[in-house]
């Protein structure tokens, strides 16, 4: 790679600005336990991916990313996020080519990335491939004009929140298997040559209210909305109710009654870690951290405003205020019904 970085000692201070990296054999950024921000950069022509991110959680922000390649052999996305939380905004990946089958333009495998404000567009290849208990947030992108492939695929117990994307002129919208449930809410998904949204596990129901299919009348599917002019939604889907006009212009949004969505950043961490939160009613939130013996170190508490986004941070102490030791720690994280536990590193 041009830039291999295997150190737990870098994190977002560290900035990797202004390079165009280029025709490179290899990958052009490999980070390992490393969590650098990555901007401003033009990666070009890089024959196995140009970025690849294992244990980190690199700020990746601002690229141009254009003409690389992946195999499923040696990585799996242009951007590989593998047992990682990345925070991706505001990149241009365009023109890349990833292999078909189990590779992705931006690929989660086992990672709750943050992906916000991309433009994804004339790739040869999926644009977010997400699997292996995945569960990462994807908004305000713009995916298009992926021809041959899906702008999602979600795969292997993955469970993404897709929330407010414009998903237009690809094969298909978004692809669901393996028991995979994402949530797809207030998107434009229009314009896809096959199905807007395809859900291949008859176990799962997947959550696709409160989108805009390209035409008031809804989705097309052949038994429950015949007369819909808009994308074709698959079996398995509910898509009701829908939006009549398009996502952006809607004056009055209705909140869906599950919405919640956990990110923590950075992780593994040093001195403090920001714990987020998305959710769509009044619920009383509740976080406690645990150690590895089970016992509580921390909790955290708080009622939120309905659709509000908000964070705790966990500055490394117990609720008497000491500091506790480097270790692996368990974050438990409850509102109404829902629960999540999550795994925090703490670093010396």
């Amino acid at each position: 790679p041009a830039i291999k970085i295997t150190s737990n000692l870098i994190d977002w201070s560290t900035i990797i600005n202004g390079f165009t990296i280029t025709s490179i054999w290899e990958c052009g950024i490999y980070l390992i336990i490393a969590s650098p921000t990555i901007s401003d950069n033009i990666i070009y022509m890089c024959s196995r991916a140009a970025i690849k991110c294992y244990n980190s959680s690199p700020i990746i922000s601002n690229n141009i990313i254009k003409g690389c390649n992946c195999d499923w052999y040696y990585n799996y996305g242009i951007v590989t996020c593998s047992n990682s939380s990345a925070y991706i905004y505001d990149n241009l990946f365009i023109d890349n080519y990833t292999q078909p089958g189990f590779s992705g333009v931006i690929y989660c495998e086992q990672s709750s990335p943050i992906i916000n404000h991309n433009t994804i567009t004339s790739n040869d290849g999926i644009s977010i491939y997400c699997c292996d208990s995945s569960s990462p947030l994807i908004s305000n992108n713009t995916i298009s004009q992926n021809y041959w492939y899906y702008g999602i695929e979600c795969r292997n117990n993955s469970s993404p929140i897709i929330d407010s994307n414009t998903i237009s002129m690809n094969r298909g919208g978004i692809t669901c298997s393996d028991s995979a449930n994402p949530v797809i809410n207030y998107n434009n998904i229009i314009d896809n040559f096959e199905y807007g949204v395809l859900n291949e596990d008859s176990n799962v129901t997947v959550d696709a209210r409160y989108n805009w299919w390209g035409d008031a009348s809804g989705p097309y599917h052949p038994d429950s909305n015949p007369g819909g002019l808009g994308d074709s939604v698959s079996d398995y889907v509910n898509f009701t109710p829908w939006l009549d006009a398009p996502f952006g212009i809607v004056e009055h949004r209705p909140i869906p009654t599950k919405f919640t969505a956990l990110q923590i950043y950075p992780n593994p961490f040093r001195e403090k870690t920001d714990i987020r939160y998305v959710i769509s009613d009044n619920s009383i939130i509740d976080l406690k951290i645990y150690d590895i013996t089970g016992c509580l170190v921390r909790e955290f508490r708080s009622t939120p405003d309905a659709l509000c986004s908000t964070q705790f941070t966990w500055d490394g102490c117990d609720d008497a205020g000491n500091r506790v030791p480097s270790s692996i720690y368990f974050i438990k994280f409850s509102a109404g019904d829902y629960r999540e536990t999550r795994k925090l590193v703490l670093l010396k």
